[in-house]
């Protein structure tokens, strides 16, 4: 597994009052790194750690919740759960400092992959707080949330991907029928004599048994045009070019 850097970028809310408000607001955000971006547990296995970095000048609150997930009808669907635990559940990282989140594993594998995610949230201070310059307004804290899969792999080897793909007038879905997620990464599209009409990178998490909407926009094509697709995904095999064509002729393909 890769070891990455996420920088956070995902501005969840900051004092709407203050937004109507005829005060000069300064908005600030934090800058948060976290590693590794993804993460595995196992029953051999059944720790794992997260280092948190505030590259900030000031403390941040965080607070870290693990949520079961799922998908139905193409919709992430999250829960509760005690099958992942988390420590700290609550913490505070000073400027330029560090925090170490560990993850404990409380269940064993099953035929399908089980999968998890961890939502470290940004804690808001009681208050905006005052720029220190008079007549300059108030500073508006900017709350961050991190999202990161941890996913618990099938108890017995899951094999190749299996998925099958669909175009519609209106969408490019694919299904998969393995046991382990699939993140799909980027999808190219050429026409019949292998010359690329468009190429679109993404980051699509489709769970064992679950479908999802891939964001392809096709432009006018005629129907029962014929077109090759090519997907990147996570996995250790790569996914088969299919082909497919443009309704008019309804298609689906398998591999």
């Amino acid at each position: 597994m890769r070891q990455l850097l996420a920088r956070a970028a995902i501005i969840l809310g900051s004092a709407a009052a203050m937004a109507v408000s005829a005060v000069p607001v300064d908005v600030r955000a934090a800058s948060i790194q976290i590693a590794p971006v993804r993460v595995v547990l196992q029953p051999n296995r059944p720790v794992a750690s997260l280092v948190v970095t505030n590259d900030g000048a000031s403390e941040i609150s965080m607070q870290a919740e693990v949520m079961s997930w799922a998908q139905k009808d193409q919709q992430d669907v999250y829960a509760p759960t005690r099958e992942v635990l988390v420590n700290p559940a609550i913490f505070r990282i000073p400027a330029n400092g560090r925090q170490i989140v560990r993850l404990g594993l409380q269940v064993p594998a099953l035929a399908d992959e089980r999968s998890y995610r961890i939502f470290l949230r940004q804690l808001p201070r009681d208050k905006a707080l005052p720029t220190g310059t008079e007549g300059a307004g108030a500073e508006l804290q900017t709350l961050l949330q991190l999202v990161l899969p941890i996913f618990v792999p099938p108890s017995s080897p899951a094999g190749a991907p299996s998925v099958a793909w669909h175009l519609s007038a209106s969408a490019l879905t694919i299904d998969n029928l393995g046991r382990e997620h699939i993140q799909i990464t980027q999808v190219t599209v050429r026409y019949a004599d292998g010359s690329e009409l468009l190429r679109q990178r993404m980051s699509v998490y489709v769970l064992p048994q679950q479908s999802a909407r891939l964001p392809v926009a096709l432009p006018s094509l005629p129907p029962g045009a014929r077109l090759q697709f090519e997907a990147q995904a996570d996995s250790d095999v790569p996914l088969s070019p299919v082909f497919l064509q443009v309704p008019g002729a309804t298609a689906a393909a398998a591999q």
